[in-house]
């Protein structure tokens, strides 16, 4: 039997935003539908990811909306 190898890696993000249904307050929230960033793994699957996009409520901008989610996951794999 192998034993676990860690691993650290980086990369780039491409996060694509389809339920726009935000609200502030009663005021619909739109935001920009996409967002690149960089995105950092390690460990079994441990991944680091930072989503920046452009908000705006009845046409005035809000600025920059971050979501900066840690993710993790578990998953088996086969070596072949």
């Amino acid at each position: 039997m192998r034993g676990v190898r860690p691993y650290v890696g980086a990369g780039l993000n491409y996060t694509y935003f389809y339920n726009d249904k935000l609200k502030a307050g009663d005021a619909p929230v739109s935001i920009k539908h996409s967002s690149f960033g960089p995105a950092l793994q390690a460990g079994v699957d441990v991944k680091r990811i930072w989503m920046r996009t452009s908000a705006s409520a009845g046409g005035a901008d809000l600025g920059s909306l971050k979501i900066d989610p840690w993710v993790i996951g578990i998953g088996v794999g086969m070596k072949f």
